[in-house]
């Protein structure tokens, strides 16, 4: 689903925020690498320069899309943990619930991890 361009009028932040959950939606769904900024531009309805204007690099967006995910991760982590019970039981606790995600035919894995092996795959 393509969204629809910003206006003139429109703040840089919704406009950058605008650029991330594009990137989000398209890193998900497939490899980071294989995402041109050109889609991401496409799919946040933006140029191409408005797109660099706000991310000098595709890495930089991907650092600011992982720093943009790390809130919720970790707030799910602390959910699957829970406040009760030994450090043991809290981290096996994490790891169940881990489990039951990865099943989900639409898991597609943690961000942060999914970028850590394609990063390791380069030459």
């Amino acid at each position: 689903m393509l969204r629809a361009r910003p206006s003139a009028r429109q703040p840089a932040a919704t406009t950058r925020e605008q650029i991330i959950t594009a990137a989000d939606e398209l890193f998900y769904a497939g490899s980071f690498r294989a995402v041109s900024m050109d889609r991401i531009a496409e799919r946040a309805g933006v140029t191409k320069k408005t797109l660099y204007y706000h991310f000098r690099s595709k890495d930089d967006l991907l650092a600011e899309y992982l720093k943009s995910t790390e809130v919720d991760v970790l707030a799910r982590y602390r959910r699957w943990a829970g406040d009760e019970g030994s450090v043991g039981e809290r981290v096996e606790r994490i790891f169940s619930n881990l489990a039951r995600a990865a099943m989900h035919p639409r898991w597609r894995g943690c961000g942060f991890t999914r970028v850590i092996c394609e990063l390791a795959e380069l030459p």
